[in-house]
């Protein structure tokens, strides 16, 4: 197996030393690799199992009202679908059947930028006690009322949190203002939630617009990790339409380091929406640079890599938001 380099932490550049200190100082050396059953996964030290684990299920079949550029609704075509509280309980009920452990719920948008969870938090509920499954929301803006309730439910709430104005109007075509994204987080804190929010990086066309300032708002909030995830252009999407780029490496080494120098105790991680091939490895390895905490999907170089930067693997079945659960 080969590695696209090895650490040599006296040589690294500045920036770079800063933040991986900051992590020798605030974390345990292990590196944490996710691995849901999402999607199938098997590299040289880990493949998960043939069985459903954690899985997710979109409570709008393929739907979305937004139709967001970067997506379109192709990221729900390969969830389970539940379109109706009893049609969920039943999904859930087989899936239970055959050993889950966990569940992502979430969804297309409606026309207000929330996924319509409110029908089916009663069967929810009983599902977390009567199946003592991990559940985990991916949802979008969130009011009070959705907070209160979710707290019954979930153990972690994820969102996607935009710092521009302007990318919310282009690219999720919804007529909202980056505070109503940090109110949404805001809501969920105050009800002692597991907040992971995450931020897209070149979510406007490829550009960075916003990110910085989103970090910076979002640093104000006790969290309990933090993803990062980069765009890439999906088939079936305006942004493969438009053969949309990702952000260079370097503005991402920017992006990484701002991240781990704004949240020097709360876990970082990279998430599963990131570019493929050759440009994944040198992401994943930049952000072992970085300091961050752990990877899902990892690249098989990274895991190599992150020996030799003194870090221990460890892998998991979860999503990667349960971090804060391991360790």
């Amino acid at each position: 197996m080969r590695t696209l380099n090895n650490f040599k932490y006296e040589k690294t550049e500045p920036s770079l030393k800063n933040a991986f200190d900051i992590r020798r100082k605030n974390f345990s050396p292990e590196m944490f690799f996710f691995a849901p059953t999402l999607k199938k996964y098997e590299c040289e030290e880990f493949a998960h199992s043939n069985k459903p684990v954690f899985v997710a299920i979109s409570l709008t079949g393929s739907n979305c009202t937004l139709n967001c550029k970067h997506c379109g609704g192709t990221l729900l075509e390969s969830m389970y679908w539940a379109n109706s509280p009893n049609e969920l309980l039943t999904v859930v009920q087989k899936l239970y059947e055959k050993g889950i452990k966990g569940l992502l719920i979430t969804g297309g948008s409606c026309i207000d930028g929330s996924v319509p969870m409110k029908p089916f938090f009663p069967v929810l509920k009983r599902i977390k006690h009567e199946m003592n499954l991990k559940l985990a929301a991916h949802t979008g803006l969130v009011d009070k009322e959705t907070a209160s309730k979710m707290k019954e439910v979930f153990d972690i709430a994820m969102l996607d949190i935009i710092g521009s104005k302007e990318t919310i109007r282009e690219i999720y075509n919804l007529d909202k203002r980056p505070v109503d994204f940090y109110n949404s987080v805001k809501y969920l804190v105050k009800q002692n939630i597991a907040v992971v929010p995450h931020i897209v990086v070149g979510l406007h066309y490829g550009e960075i617009l916003g990110e910085f300032k989103a970090m910076q708002n979002l640093s104000h909030y006790n969290l309990a990790s933090l993803v990062i995830v980069i765009t890439k252009k999906l088939k079936g999407t305006e942004f493969y339409r438009l053969n949309v780029k990702p952000p260079s490496l370097d503005s991402l080494k920017e992006i990484f380091v701002f991240a781990r120098e704004t949240f020097p105790k709360t876990p970082l991680l990279i998430g599963c929406a990131r570019p493929g091939g050759r440009m994944e490895r040198e992401i994943d390895i930049l952000a072992v640079k970085s300091g961050f905490n752990g990877i899902a999907y990892p690249s098989e170089e990274v895991i190599a890599f992150s020996k030799s930067a003194g870090l221990q693997p460890k892998f998991s079945q979860y999503c990667c938001s349960f971090i804060f659960q391991m360790g």
